[in-house]
């Protein structure tokens, strides 16, 4: 299954996002496949316009934090800047031998500014 259906119709080119089970969420894989469709948009002489939607209920949900989580442990060092996209899941680590301290400027929505998740064991902490 491709995960972005390229469409073209006289000079307008629909490019759509086809993860409609995960409301289009972007994965490594989908922005892969979205910027080999955008260098054939822009190859295609007879192609004027692009229109980028989403298959399913949603245009796109975002990142997909779930591939995300399977990524490799990022190591971040004094001065670094870390953002996350609102909703996605991620802990605050150290390493046995050094600790972590942050600021984190976040917005307050319906009263709340954090949804903690669940704690940490010492084996995960670990890994």
């Amino acid at each position: 299954m491709s995960l972005i259906e390229y469409k073209r119709q006289g000079h307008v080119t629909h490019l759509v996002l086809n993860r409609p089970s995960v409301l289009n969420a972007v994965s490594d894989d989908l922005i892969r496949e979205l910027k080999d469709a955008l260098f054939e948009f822009d190859a295609d002489e007879e192609a004027f316009i692009a229109i980028l939607s989403g298959n399913g209920r949603a245009f796109c949900s975002g990142g997909d934090v779930r591939q995300r989580q399977l990524r490799p442990i990022e190591e971040i060092r004094p001065g670094d800047v870390v953002w996350f996209s609102p909703g996605e899941k991620h802990w605050h680590g150290a390493t046995p031998t050094t600790a972590l301290s942050h600021i984190a400027i976040q917005e307050r929505l319906d009263g709340k500014t954090v949804d903690w998740m669940e704690h940490v064991s010492d084996d995960q902490y670990h890994l």
